[in-house]
């Protein structure tokens, strides 16, 4: 259980017997996915879906992680194809 609630923002269609949930979380917004028809008490994995407990489960601790732990700059490393990282790679080589 985390310390923060979730708030619920709306529905929409997702395919045929399914339909997606949106969920604002610390300030980002998430998506949980739903059969049409969902029992709560059921624990439904059709399709490759997960339940709907663990959808939320992961999708906030994904944004804890974010929140919590913010990428610094100096970590960063921006690759834009593989030239820039040849060009890492020999600039790394030649020192």
């Amino acid at each position: 259980m985390t310390k923060y609630k979730a708030t619920y923002i709306g529905s929409s269609s997702c395919e045929k017997n399914y339909y997606n949930q949106h969920f604002e979380y610390r300030g980002k917004i998430y998506m949980v996915t739903v059969p049409v028809g969902w029992n709560g008490s059921s624990d439904y994995r059709n399709n490759g879906y997960m339940s709907q407990k663990n959808q939320h489960k992961r999708a906030q601790q994904a944004i804890d992680a974010e929140l919590d732990n913010p990428k610094t700059e100096e970590n960063h490393i921006e690759r834009n194809g593989a030239d820039d990282g040849f060009e890492m790679f020999w600039q790394f080589v030649n020192q």
